[in-house]
């Protein structure tokens, strides 16, 4: 696992996103595949399809989330890359169902998972 100096703003407004990727084993945060500087922050694109948003100065974690194939191929393309490597277009599409579930409490997602049990 990646070494994560979390910020405050992490700690308080973003906890239970990162306590939910952190808690799923899909979307374990190993590796950093790319790295794309800011003025002032990274994103860093994991292995398994999780964004942290770094602070450039401090280190700091200041958010994670789980990404979108778009917002992937966008900071791929910003680095001057023309695709993705396939494995992370696969994971990236294995995780469709935790970018739902990474901005609901623990009761949302139990009850979205409920009700969608049955679906496709």
């Amino acid at each position: 696992m990646i070494e994560m100096k979390p910020s405050k703003h992490l700690m308080e407004d973003r906890l239970e996103r990162m306590t939910y990727i952190l808690s799923t084993p899909a979307l374990s945060i190993d590796k950093v595949v790319l790295e794309h500087r800011m003025e002032t922050k990274r994103e860093c694109v994991t292995d398994s399809g999780v964004i942290l948003v770094k602070a450039l100065e401090t280190e700091f974690v200041i958010t994670a989330y789980v990404a979108t194939l778009e917002k992937v191929y966008a900071l791929y393309r910003a680095e001057g890359h023309d695709h993705l490597p396939d494995g992370l277009v696969h994971r990236i599409n294995k995780n469709k169902i935790h970018v739902v579930l990474q901005n609901m409490t623990e009761v949302e997602r139990k009850k979205y998972l409920r009700k969608n049990r049955n679906r496709g």
